[in-house]
């Protein structure tokens, strides 16, 4: 199994403005059931920074993927678990933390959320096949990493 990028492709600032654009417009249907718009506070700067984001639903919480923990938005959730989330045109607050996927048990229960809500992300964006052994599941958590957003 080998990732199809270790990093997250760049994307101009323009491009991802006009993502959160139409996404807070409810222009594209599809892409709204896929995607949420994260505010974050910058690590560095201490600046607000927004951005869409690709999710799934994990009961009341909302997780998230991280392709080799580059990703600002990222980063600043990890310094500053307060975020501001729009999800299909609601504005909330909620808590981010990093999901562990050390062990097959914990890894397995992040999968299982992804399975359920998104079968096609695992061959698409994962490049694994839904039934892989175990022992090829665990080299996820190598190159990619979860979080999960708690409503506050």
């Amino acid at each position: 199994m080998k990732p199809r990028y270790e990093k997250p492709p760049y994307q101009p600032k323009w491009i991802l403005n006009l993502q959160v654009w139409l996404l807070r417009r409810h222009l594209l249907p599809r892409f709204n059931k896929q995607c949420m718009v994260i505010t974050t506070t910058g690590r560095k700067t201490g600046r607000s920074h927004t951005v869409p984001i690709g999710y799934v639903h994990d009961g009341n919480a909302y997780l998230a993927i991280n392709m080799g923990g580059h990703s600002a938005w990222y980063l600043n959730a990890l310094a500053n678990s307060c975020v501001t989330l729009e999800v299909d045109g609601k504005v909330f607050d909620a808590h981010a933390e990093q999901v562990p996927v050390n062990t097959p048990e914990s890894l397995d229960r992040v999968l299982t959320v992804y399975r359920h809500e998104r079968p096609g992300t695992f061959e698409d964006f994962l490049q694994i096949s839904l039934d892989a052994p175990i022992d090829q599941l665990m080299d996820i958590g190598k190159y990619m990493t979860f979080i999960r957003f708690n409503p506050v």
